[in-house]
């Protein structure tokens, strides 16, 4: 049986009491499908689900507090559980490696099917039920299998209330990104084979099994009862074999750093470890002899060798599944979700380290007639060499430079087919690296959000082309084609006119992993450029003013979406196609030594002119678009992109050519002082050297970088003015006005005549 559950979007909901009040319904999902879905919340879960007097599921429904629970009765509903959680704190709630490693062995012994995922603290087992049962019969079986449980080692958190909440893996947690990966299967468990609890065992219904004395732990102060806090930890040190006076010396340096302010009576201390030592210390483990003969099935490993344990370490992950795949330095693993995920290598290496201990062949026992076995042993140098051998064997270079253009949604795969928006079933043939948390509503029309880009352009004679302009941007990014048209789009404009409004809104559309931020100076970097191998937009919310020379070959390659390579920190370098589209925010646009033709036609300039007044700025207006209409305009934005696929080209508004046609001349020294300071005539009239003595004059007054004369007259020619040569040199079809500067200074010409 599926077991369903009821997920909330932070740890603090009100509960259902049957009081009368208001209280938010929250939606109902397979517990599967919550504990793979990643969400932008604190997202918590209940185990339990509401069926009406008809049998039927509710699909969502209000956190259920005990007092409820009889009002739900009386109107014919009934609490159902179809799954069952154990909550397991590390001692300190720092999960250790050490301690990590601890409980996955004795994970391993557990003899149930069941699924794990770690916590900042601990970690949470949960089990499947083969059918949903009320809360009392709940308590019941969660008792029975916490001591399952317990028969393996495993200290499951006392139940005090089937109405907890438990936090999903995957969340935002305190403003940072949270994740964990969930391992296992939810198969029902047989409850026939369950431990059954004698009467007088639990002393309530909520208490637990047992209760287990607190962990011992030293705290940086002792200040109270400190006998016999030394006297617990002195039983600790004897516990690991230390012998009395070895006891001795551990007290008095603890006593002298943690209770400087007390003086022990003579012999206090003494006395102290001679008490404890008259219980005897527990014998040294043994190594665990193998059984004689051991049986075939019982042996794991025929070699033992890195590719051996690769292979079964994959085999293990992909549990019958869609095989892993190496691709960019990283190891990935499809989801029911429709997504491709990172497997981190901690994850892989958990698992090749719960191998410790099992047996591999060693020849064969002539006189025992049986195979020989030695223990498998698992060090650093084994982990490393597994997950070498198995990225080696899972290796696919390119695999996601071959993805479908096309995004995730929660119910479809939505992608372009010419210039028809087709929507798929999940499949991992789509190569799906994230998935948007919402629905794809073909036709939806986000109200609040066109309003409000209506209301950032108003007054403006082409405000819709902008608005069409921006939609279909926002569209290629989602479906991973904006390098198809090797276009970038800036957001330009002075505070306070709406371009901040604009970045919120697209970057709350995307999900984490497919948004990145890097700068055009930063991405000359290849730590840097790695970023925007899994994005699908970077946004930048200021562009520099200073000159972007430096990484303009590399921003050009990531607009355009050329191969370019990339590394991760400690990582081999990779090559990829970039697919992210740019969406860039600024005050003034950079400079740029980089003057052709090929730099400026790379972008789409939006002009942001209207400066709102402060009873004009809706400070909610943000979270107002992302509580709404999230998918709408995701959706909107789609249709948007197939429109310009039909069109096969951006139609660009007039104010977004004129801006770019200033910005080049502004770039271009040389094309502002022929603006500035010359008039194109159909004659020749300025020679080279009168210009060339003009344009350094001008630039020593206009702050303008002077160049060779050499690069003076190459401008001067991409710029289209025509030159005729005479017997005292080169002539241009220019004349210098009556402002310019041409006799205010003689610069020293450098170079050949331009």
């Amino acid at each position: 049986m599926t077991p369903y559950v009821a997920v909330w979007r932070n740890k603090f909901a009100k509960g259902w009491n049957a009081s009368g009040d208001q209280v938010e319904a929250h939606p109902v999902v397979e517990l599967s499908t919550a504990l793979a879905d990643r969400y932008r919340t604190d997202a918590h879960f209940v185990p339990y689900t509401v069926r009406g007097a008809d049998g039927e599921r509710f699909e969502s429904i209000p956190r259920v507090n005990l007092a409820g629970l009889a009002e739900l009765r009386r109107s014919g509903c009934e609490v159902v559980f179809g799954g069952v959680v154990f909550d397991i704190d590390a001692p300190d709630h720092t999960s250790s490696p050490a301690w990590r490693a601890a409980e996955e062995a004795k994970l391993a012994e557990l003899r149930l099917p069941f699924a794990t995922y770690w916590t900042r603290g601990g970690y949470r087992v949960l089990f499947a039920l083969p059918e949903e049962v009320a809360a009392e019969r709940y308590v019941e079986l969660w008792a029975r299998l916490r001591v399952e449980l317990r028969e393996v080692g495993i200290v499951a958190d006392e139940l005090r209330d089937w109405t907890r909440c438990y936090r999903l893996p995957n969340v935002l947690r305190g403003g940072e990104v949270e994740t964990a990966d969930v391992r296992g299967e939810l198969a029902p468990v047989t409850l026939s084979e369950l431990a059954v609890v004698e009467e007088g065992d639990e002393p309530s219904a909520f208490a637990g099994i047992e209760r287990v004395r607190e962990p011992f732990q030293l705290s940086d102060r002792i200040e109270a009862n400190r006998n016999t806090t030394l006297t617990r930890l002195a039983g600790k040190l004897r516990q690991t074999g230390l012998e009395p006076p070895e006891i001795l010396a551990a007290l008095a340096a603890t006593a002298e750093l943690r209770a400087p302010d007390w003086t022990p009576e003579r012999g206090e201390l003494a006395h102290i470890a001679e008490s404890v030592g008259r219980y005897a210390a527990p014998e040294l483990e043994r190594a665990v002899e193998p059984p004689s003969p051991v049986e075939n099935d019982d042996i794991r490993f025929e070699l033992g060798s890195g590719v051996e344990v690769a292979r079964h370490t994959g085999e293990s992950l992909e549990d019958g599944g869609e095989a892993l795949v190496y691709d960019r330095s990283r190891l990935w693993k499809y989801r029911k979700t429709g997504v491709w995920e990172e497997l981190s290598d901690d994850v892989v290496k958990r698992l090749v380290a719960a191998f410790d201990g099992e047996w591999i062949r060693a020849g064969w026992d002539k006189k025992a007639d049986c195979w020989k076995v030695k223990p498998y042993k698992v060090g650093k140098n084994v982990l490393d060499d597994v997950y070498g051998c198995l990225t080696v064997a899972k290796t696919r270079r390119g695999f996601f430079d071959d993805a479908a253009d096309g995004i995730a949604f929660a119910n479809a795969f939505v992608r372009l087919e010419g210039s028809e928006v087709r929507v798929e079933p999940p499949s991992p043939s789509w190569r799906a690296t994230s998935r948007l948390p919402f629905a794809y509503s073909a036709g939806a029309e986000p109200a609040l959000f066109v309003r409000t880009l209506r209301e950032l352009f108003a007054g403006s004679k082409d405000a819709e082309d902008r608005i069409r302009l921006i939609r279909e941007f926002i569209g290629t990014c989602f479906l991973g084609i904006a390098t198809r048209y090797q276009k970038g789009l800036i957001l330009l404009g002075d505070g306070g006119n709406g371009k901040s409004t604009i970045l919120d809104v697209v970057r709350a559309l995307f999900v984490d992993e497919a948004i990145s931020a890097i700068a055009p100076q930063d991405m000359a970097q290849e730590y840097r450029r790695a970023m925007l191998a899994d994005a699908r937009v970077n946004l930048v919310s200021e562009l520099p003013e200073s000159d972007i020379i430096e990484s303009a070959a590399a921003m050009k390659a990531a607009i355009s979406g050329d191969a370019m390579v990339g590394r991760f920190i400690r990582e081999q370098p990779f090559t990829f196609r970039p697919r992210a589209g740019h969406i860039m925010a600024a005050n003034d646009l950079p400079a740029s030594r980089d003057l052709s033709r090929g730099f400026f036609r790379r972008f789409l300039v939006v002009k942001f002119e209207r400066e709102l007044r402060e009873d004009e700025q809706d400070r909610n207006r943000v979270a107002d678009i992302v509580e709404t209409e999230l998918g709408a305009v995701a959706s909107w934005a789609i249709d948007g992109a197939a429109d310009l696929a039909a069109r096969g080209r951006f139609d660009v508004p007039e104010s977004s050519n004129a801006e770019l046609a200033e910005w080049r001349t502004m770039a271009d020294s040389v094309a502002r002082f022929v603006a500035d300071a010359c008039i194109r005539t159909e004659e020749p009239r300025a020679g080279a050297a009168e210009l060339y003595t003009a344009f350094c004059n001008w630039a020593a007054q206009t702050g303008a970088k002077r160049l060779t004369s050499h690069k003076f007259g190459r401008r001067l020619g991409r710029l289209g003015i025509a030159k005729t040569r005479r017997s005292s040199g080169f002539m241009y079809h220019l004349a210098l006005s009556a402002k310019s500067p041409v006799h205010r200074q003689t610069p020293e010409i450098k170079g050949e005549n331009p």
